[in-house]
C-alpha cells in the first residue's frame, strides 16, 4: 500500500504547480471504482474583484487510466520497434510522477 505522503507528492506531480492544495482521503468504500473530485479555482477578476469556481468530477477509475495505459503501450512498442529502450521522454507527460520528480 502506497504511503500516504507518496500518494500527496504523486497528486501534485501530477499537477505541475506547488500552488495547488490537494488532500486525499483513501479508498473509500461505498464509492468503488469511482473517483471524486472537489475543485475550487480562486483568481481575481478585473479591478481586483473576486472570482471563484467550484466544481466537482466524478469518473469511473479504470476506466480513465485505460486510454492513458494504452497510450504508454503504444508509445512503448514504437520505441521497441524503432530499436529504443528504457525511459520514454514523450511518455512523461502521461505519468503522475515521472522519473526524476520526487515522490
Amino acid at each position: 500500500m502506497e504511503q500516504p505522503n507518496t500518494k500527496h507528492r504523486s497528486k501534485l506531480n501530477a499537477l505541475g504547480s506547488d500552488k495547488v492544495q490537494v488532500a486525499p482521503l483513501g479508498y473509500l468504500p461505498h464509492l468503488g471504482s469511482q473517483k471524486v473530485a472537489h475543485v475550487n479555482i480562486e483568481a481575481q477578476g478585473w479591478s481586483g474583484t473576486a472570482v471563484s469556481l467550484d466544481l466537482r468530477l466524478t469518473v469511473h477509475d479504470p476506466s480513465g487510466a485505460a486510454g492513458v495505459n494504452i497510450d504508454l503501450v503504444r508509445m512503448a512498442a514504437a520505441a521497441l520497434r524503432a530499436g529504443r529502450g528504457g525511459h520514454l521522454p514523450e511518455a512523461t507527460s502521461l505519468l503522475k510522477s515521472p522519473p526524476g520528480t520526487a515522490v
